[in-house]
């Protein structure tokens, strides 16, 4: 009897998780919200859409009944031996429907706090895993006063892609990002928008300045297996917006950090799945958990984990979502940096040059030509990347970036970094 897998969302990398599920015979279905994540996919994921045996519609992530529904049908044509999700706003009723179809899961409630940031920094400071402040809006929209001895940064309760993260130095900063995010910005794909305002609140946290960097695992039956650390690039106008990473990052406080990461884990209860453990380290060598995403690692860091360890991390994410330990053994050990590129202020994209040298083993343009370029500035606005493969990290992140002038977008103007 056929089975299937069913996938909330699938989006960009998922797809190569959908791939390796038609590679193993099953019925694939997808749940999908916004129908430009599947009809707008780059390649080289776009080669995937079609093997995708049913696309089912639903109108959001929080019809929890419609979702079952749906799922309940497909179960009914080919079994469900399987699910998977990769974006936050499908991660509360994945861990419910896991759970009603006999896979493993954390508690949906242990999902729903990691996903309140504020209640997240909260009960991190309870467990004494973090010392950092934070305010809620219910008492932030009281202030008269800066009462943060620092900076503070402004985030939506329920975060995504750093979108209308702001780092505020005072009360005026402050009002100034509130009424950003209020605002919204019109070119917000449906996706996002209904995430950052699902839950309509924000909060104030204490600002941690050091090295940002996240820990990378898949948790199976409770043991936390880390793949690794992965270092970051940031954007050269606004830090907030992440440019790009290398894997796997030697950070000499490796042990330290990863402690932390395990510890935090355990304590939340989550104790299967992949999941995103962003962290800053301090000059002093102290670590702080900035935010924890019980999913897999974003953007195209599946590509960077491949061509590094010479694996395909979505067969092990494939086993995860169908119920088995889910285990990575590197064959290889190089390192691949990572790079994104915004769009220069031109109107319309007409075409995107990459450098052509042996070690880019992957590259990605992110929206079609004909495209009008409407803002250029966040992470959702990425217009592509580039992957550099090599031995040694320094020379992985050293050729990285002389490569970034042989980036052009149509024919003469040069990628933003």
């Amino acid at each position: 009897m056929t089975r299937s897998v069913v996938f909330l969302e699938p989006k960009g990398t998922i797809l190569e998780v959908v791939r390796a599920a038609k590679r193993r015979g099953f019925h694939v279905a997808a749940l999908r919200s916004d129908p430009a994540l599947l009809d707008g996919a780059p390649e080289p994921y776009a080669s995937a859409v079609p093997l995708i045996d049913e696309i089912i519609p639903i109108q959001g992530w929080d019809a929890e009944s419609a979702v079952l529904a749906a799922c309940e049908a497909v179960h009914a044509r080919a079994p469900i031996t399987g699910l998977y999700a990769g974006m936050d706003p499908c991660a509360s009723i994945l861990a419910r429907l896991r759970r009603r179809f006999s896979l493993p899961a954390p508690d949906p409630e242990a999902i729903a706090l990691v996903l309140n940031k504020f209640a997240l920094r909260r009960r991190l400071v309870e467990l004494g895993l973090s010392r950092l402040k934070n305010a809620h809006s219910s008492e932030a929209e009281g202030w008269t006063s800066w009462p943060f001895r620092g900076a503070a940064y402004f985030k939506p309760v329920h975060g995504f892609f750093s979108a209308y993260v702001s780092r505020c130095e005072n009360l005026a900063d402050f009002r100034a990002a509130r009424d950003r995010w209020r605002t919204g910005n019109g070119t917000d794909p449906a996706w996002l928008k209904d995430y950052l305002h699902s839950l309509n609140e924000y909060h104030l946290e204490e600002a941690f300045d050091g090295e940002l960097l996240s820990v990378e695992a898949i948790a199976s039956g409770g043991r936390y297996e880390p793949l690794g650390l992965l270092s970051r690039i940031l954007y050269s106008r606004d830090p907030v917006v992440e440019m790009g990473s290398c894997f796997p990052y030697p950070h000499p406080l490796s042990g330290k950090i990863i402690d932390l990461a395990r510890r935090a884990h355990a304590a939340l209860g989550l104790h299967d799945g992949p999941t995103h453990t962003e962290m800053i380290v301090s000059p002093a060598g102290e670590v702080e958990i900035i935010d924890l995403n019980p999913r897999f690692v974003g953007a195209d860091v599946l590509q960077s984990i491949n061509n590094a360890f010479g694996v395909r991390v979505e067969e092990a994410l494939l086993d995860y979502a169908i119920g088995k330990p889910a285990r990575v053994a590197p064959e290889d050990r190089r390192f691949s940096c990572l790079q994104y590129f915004l769009p220069p202020r031109v109107p319309v994209l007409e075409t995107v040059d990459f450098p052509e040298v042996p070690e880019v083993k992957f590259r990605a343009t992110f929206i079609k030509p004909g495209t009008p370029i409407s803002s250029n500035d966040r992470q959702i606005d990425y217009l592509g990347c580039y992957l550099t493969v090599m031995p040694e990290f320094e020379a992985a992140l050293s050729r990285s970036r002389e490569l970034r002038a042989a980036v052009m977008i149509n024919g003469s103007e040069p990628g933003v970094f």
